[in-house]
């Protein structure tokens, strides 16, 4: 996918289990979920997955952990669209670096976002490395009940 791309995604409708996989080498960073309503915003301190708080939503969207292969790190994290509470319209998939390392997500290599599902629908999405940020929204995961449900790179 590009940057800024849209993707309506209706086979994923009808999958289960949602999978994103971030891939990584040069530096350490952390893949992080925020389950936003309406508004855009998280509800409350609920709505936040991250490395202290690795599932939420009863297990509807959690982390699965890292593995390092070789010099590549990759993060999992699974998403249940259809299991979240009604009040989650959207899951915003996002990359923080190590705050006290000081570095920013120029220090990234080879940095990979895929999302898939058992249907056999993917995609992946290379986000830039840019030197001046240390955290990035890479992807938006939309559940409109009206115009069905699309994938958003943002990067």
């Amino acid at each position: 996918m590009l940057l800024g791309q849209r993707v309506a995604y209706e086979l994923w409708a009808q999958c289960s289990l949602h999978v994103i996989a971030f891939t990584f080498a040069g530096a350490d960073a952390d893949l992080t979920l925020f389950l936003t309503g309406p508004d855009g915003c998280v509800s409350d301190d609920q709505d936040f997955v991250f490395y202290n708080q690795p599932s939420a939503a009863n297990g509807a969207s959690r982390l699965l952990g890292k593995q390092t292969e070789g010099p590549h790190v990759t993060e999992k994290a699974a998403v249940h669209l259809t299991a979240l509470p009604e009040h989650v319209q959207c899951v915003v998939v996002s990359i923080n670096m190590d705050v006290d390392a000081g570095l920013t997500c120029a220090a990234l290599t080879h940095a990979e976002l895929y999302m898939g599902c058992a249907t056999g629908a993917a995609w992946t999405f290379r986000p830039p490395a840019d030197p001046n940020i240390r955290a990035m929204v890479i992807a938006k995961l939309y559940r409109h009940h009206a115009n069905g449900q699309h994938l958003e790179t943002t990067g």
